[in-house]
């Protein structure tokens, strides 16, 4: 009987040691793959989705593609600009930061040559952020609508 109860306070450091390191870990994997837009960030109404996601779940990147009839939507979403040239190749250099860390192939589902004047586009950059002592493509949301195809990609990384 003594060998249990001087056994219990070990046991009971053990159990609370592990229920922490779960709860942390379960958390780090909440934030982890967060995705989810800022609201009107992915307009409602579109006609297909179709995701790439982590089989394990702590991928810090996310592509998402959604297809449209058309850009109406976006042309009245105050939350997208109409991409100039110089948008252009900056959308550009986020897709290419992406492709980067991404562990899938994007070739088969995009092309940055899609991406042209007079595109609709929302960039969500945290990096910038000095409270959060990270770099440039850190941690962005990118939300591209090709009017062309009527497609909105949505690209997600965060470190």
């Amino acid at each position: 009987m003594k060998r249990i109860i001087a056994l219990f306070p070990v046991i009971v450091m053990i159990s609370a040691l592990i229920c922490s390191c779960t709860f942390s870990l379960n958390d780090f994997i909440e934030r982890s793959v967060e995705t989810k837009a800022p609201d009107g960030a992915i307009p409602d109404g579109y006609t297909d989705h179709s995701a790439v996601v982590d089989e394990y779940g702590i991928d810090p990147c996310a592509f998402e593609i959604y297809r449209y009839k058309d850009s109406s939507l976006f042309e009245k979403n105050d939350l997208y600009s109409k991409a100039s040239d110089a948008d252009v190749e900056e959308l550009r250099l986020y897709f290419s930061n992406f492709r980067s860390w991404y562990q899938k192939d994007l070739d088969a589902e995009f092309d940055d040559f899609s991406i042209t004047p007079g595109d609709w586009f929302c960039i969500r950059d945290e990096s910038s952020d000095p409270s959060r002592m990270t770099e440039k493509y850190d941690n962005y949301r990118v939300y591209f609508f090709d009017t062309e195809t009527s497609t909105l990609y949505y690209i997600f990384m965060t470190m």
